[in-house]
């Protein structure tokens, strides 16, 4: 969380707040009063309901025909799933050698980034995104497979000022790539960014 304030993503009362619902697992606290509070608390709700209803992903798209295609869709409901929660983003945002890696190289380096179509896959919380829109990209297009995460992505871009002054600099899109592939803004796209180191 360090790396977000240091990198002035957010302050120190935002991260607080935004990752209090898992620090404080259980506890009745409000979160309500910024942008992603209230994509977490929508969060915690649609968590709620998906686990008191025995019903498929959201991640599904169409119901699967063979075994194989039932054990794939299983596989791509249980991946997509443990990336919805915050334990993983905590994780991979706190390590701050790693995420300060990818902030410098995307901040840095103006001849790779400066007015470039940037796709971001995996985009997670959205902290690439923001990295890559700071470092001077025209258009940034996020795509995630999990739907709760992508939520608190695009809350997360409008609780920091990209979408400010109504430029939409940065887009979140969720779905699995394979899917929505044709349907993806801003194509094509000049640099690919994606968070996969160690995860």
């Amino acid at each position: 969380f360090e790396v977000m304030t240091s990198a002035g993503m957010v302050d120190e009362a935002s991260i607080a707040a935004a990752f209090s619902p898992v620090v404080a697992q259980g506890t009745e606290e409000s979160t309500a009063g910024t942008a992603t509070a209230a994509a977490i608390e929508a969060l915690r709700i649609d968590e709620q309901a998906t686990k008191t209803t025995a019903t498929p992903s959201s991640n599904t798209r169409t119901e699967p025909q063979t075994a194989e295609e039932k054990l794939k869709q299983d596989v791509d409901d249980d991946y997509f799933g443990s990336y919805s929660t915050f334990d993983i983003h905590r994780d991979m945002i706190g390590d701050t050698a790693r995420t300060e890696s990818y902030r410098d190289a995307l901040e840095r380096n103006p001849s790779l980034i400066k007015g470039k179509k940037v796709l971001d896959i995996g985009c997670g919380t959205g902290i690439l995104s923001m990295f890559a829109a700071r470092g001077g990209a025209s258009k940034v297009v996020g795509v995630d497979g999990a739907k709760h995460i992508a939520q608190v992505a695009r809350a997360n871009i409008k609780h920091n000022g990209f979408d400010a002054d109504g430029s939409s600099q940065i887009q979140i899109v969720q779905g699995k790539l394979e899917e929505i592939k044709d349907g993806i803004p801003e194509a094509p796209f000049d640099v690919l960014v994606s968070e996969w180191m160690g995860y």
